[in-house]
């Protein structure tokens, strides 16, 4: 079975003074980039792709488990079910139709797939069964507030798609872990 959860410890995001978490557990490793979720502020739980020169080792606490957006599941690299996180802000990172842009959170590797060939890891379910993995914190789009979110239905997860939620649907009761889509 697929792991949904990876080690990660908090840091201090000097740029904005504020708490993000990182599956890079030492910060002293030879990586020039890391990912990392903020855990306060305004794109509260967006992950991002920082200079490691940008965070602070300065935080108390030790290492503990978060969950991963989804695992990746070729059908061609079946041992591998490395977890990934959707890093937004990533404009430069220009993806086809059905492809999304991941950061590997076991190797740290960044890479565009298909949408499809993730396992993605639910947080909430619409009344029509569709299943969504919030991808992005609320903004204002065109005077509406909106969630980036990863839309997949039920029975066909390759149609799986991003889509902006209405975070209404996203107070919804949480889905199981049972719920993760298989390929």
């Amino acid at each position: 079975m697929a792991e949904y959860n990876v080690s990660v410890r908090n840091y201090r995001w000097s740029h904005q003074n504020i708490l993000v978490r990182s599956p890079v557990l030492d910060l002293t490793s030879a990586l020039p980039t890391v990912i990392v979720q903020p855990l306060e502020g305004t794109n509260k739980q967006e992950p991002r792709v920082l200079n490691t020169t940008d965070l602070r080792d300065d935080t108390p606490g030790g290492i503990y488990k978060a969950e991963a957006h989804g695992v990746i599941a070729l059908p061609e690299l079946l041992a591998d079910k490395s977890p990934v996180w959707v890093p937004i802000h990533s404009h430069s990172y220009a993806c086809k139709e059905k492809e999304v842009y991941v950061v590997n959170l076991a190797t740290f590797e960044a890479s565009k797939v298909p949408i499809a060939h993730i396992c993605w890891v639910p947080g909430y379910i619409a009344p029509d069964d569709v299943l969504y993995t919030i991808i992005g914190a609320p903004r204002n789009f065109l005077r509406k507030t909106r969630v980036l979110a990863l839309a997949q239905e039920l029975v066909f997860p390759k149609r799986t798609k991003q889509v902006l939620l209405d975070p209404d649907l996203a107070r919804r009761p949480r889905c199981s872990s049972t719920h993760a889509l298989r390929l």
